[in-house]
């Protein structure tokens, strides 16, 4: 019996989400692994939720995969990696709905083998979980299984705020095919679903708002790097689609750029003329345009938040593929297919484009500690990575008293949003600690100290 190709790339899919997964957390992946290995069910929604900016649904999926597999870095991750080849299998199931087998084949092979894609498959946080509960919500939506299409909304309304950019695509969708009366009655009561989630998670959701407000008044800093509306954070998101979170010298970096936009845009473009692709048209490009505008006043613009886009960028590449020449067919294939696989290489050979080694450092200040030792931090917040790895030696924001130490480890992490004078640095310097050295694990940088006096 001859077997379908979806099944290679299924294996292919999860060989190279395998490579390399057991990097260290960094900083968000461990507040989801303190999250699933600390806090019990009543904790994650009453204690952790409100200090959040998600929804429940992910880190209520992820504590009981933890139940079961443990939190260990691996383990962690192959809830995201069974997520992803989902998503594989999902965008197959969509191309052979919206034409055939093989441009769900086609469209598979290059969301299987895309550096981002490969990248998120191994985060320990809800993208991939709500990129796949996306395609589930369109598939069904195309088969106008509505009870199934509710149900996935609602999912995806659980899981990540910012994927619910998709919901007015489906009735612009609507609108624009004219559809009839027993089609928008079906379609607007399957949101009943998504309702009664939202009414569910009011109260959580109120409490978000207002914390990110609060954040925005503290440390200013800090909301404006999570993503607001720029130039930069609105060409990064085609830029890393494509190429991944990967990087060149710079003038490798911009013909590597160039030509790749080039080549993408050139082999979809067929599918920007046919009406019947005119769906998945909308999915790539109004969700980015709607974090443009919201993100003129909320800080939303990031590409790893609108990954549930990519897809529709694969979708849309395999597409005009198919819709060109034969003669052009296998080149083309080709090309993307060998891009993706040396971005994805480059990702997953190199460290310098991995994670940040939160690991590393703990490892590194346990072995090389004396005295009375303290890991100090430029403010009382972004200190999950240690909670998770817990040092042997104590850790802290800012103190009144260095003089008590003999060592400090000063983290140098984020240190110009928390701290934009560098006051706990001069504070430590004017104590009497001469800088012995310093050290960086992969973006996380400290410098050593020790007590002169």
């Amino acid at each position: 019996m001859k077997r379908s190709p979806i099944i290679y790339i299924l294996l292919l899919g999860l060989i190279l989400r395998l490579v390399n997964i057991n990097q260290s957390l960094w900083l968000d992946e461990a507040t989801s692994a303190v999250v699933a290995r600390d806090y019990n069910w009543g904790g994650i929604w009453s204690n952790f939720l409100p200090k959040d900016f998600h929804p429940p649904l992910y880190y209520f999926a992820l504590k009981a995969w933890s139940l079961i597999f443990g939190t260990s870095e691996i383990a962690l991750r192959m809830m995201s990696v069974v997520f992803g080849i989902a998503a594989i299998w999902m965008i197959y199931l969509i191309g052979k709905l919206a034409k055939s087998r093989s441009l769900g084949t086609v469209a598979a092979l290059f969301l299987a083998t895309g550096p981002l894609h490969i990248y998120y498959s191994q985060e320990v946080r809800m993208y991939m979980m709500s990129l796949f509960l996306i395609e589930c919500a369109i598939y069904f939506f195309l088969c106008k299984k509505w009870l199934w299409f509710g149900m996935s909304l609602a999912t995806v309304g659980l899981t990540d705020y910012l994927p619910l950019f998709i919901v007015p695509i489906f009735w612009i969708y609507g609108y624009i095919t004219r559809s009839n009366y027993k089609w928008w009655k079906s379609f607007i009561l399957s949101h009943i679903f998504l309702l009664a989630a939202f009414i569910v998670i009011l109260p959580i959701f109120t409490s978000q708002v207002t914390g990110g407000f609060e954040v925005k008044t503290l440390v200013a800093g800090w909301w404006n790097i999570l993503g607001g509306t720029s130039i930069k954070n609105a060409l990064l998101i085609p830029v890393k689609f494509v190429i991944g979170r990967i990087s060149f010298p710079r003038l490798i970096y911009v013909g590597v750029v160039g030509f790749s936009l080039s080549l993408f845009g050139f082999v979809m473009y067929p599918s920007f003329r046919l009406k019947k692709y005119r769906f998945f048209v909308l999915w790539m490009i109004l969700p980015i345009l709607f974090a443009l505008v919201i993100g003129l006043f909320l800080p939303v613009l990031t590409y790893f938040r609108l990954l549930f886009v990519l897809p529709a960028v694969y979708f849309l590449l395999a597409t005009g593929l198919m819709e060109r020449d034969d003669k052009f067919f296998f080149p083309f294939l080709g090309a993307i297919l060998l891009m993706n696989v040396l971005f994805s290489a480059r990702y997953l050979a190199n460290s310098r484009f991995q994670r940040e080694d939160w690991r590393g450092f703990t490892a590194f200040v346990n072995n090389n500690s004396g005295g009375k030792s303290i890991i100090i931090f430029p403010a009382n917040s972004q200190m999950e990575a240690l909670n998770f790895y817990k040092p042997a030696i104590p850790y802290s924001g800012p103190i009144e008293n260095y003089r008590d130490y003999e060592e400090i480890w000063l983290m140098r992490y984020v240190w110009d949003v928390f701290d934009p004078g560098d006051k706990v640095r001069e504070t430590i310097e004017r104590s009497g600690f001469m800088k012995q050295s310093e050290h960086n694990f992969n973006g996380v940088l400290v410098y050593k100290y020790e007590n002169s006096n």
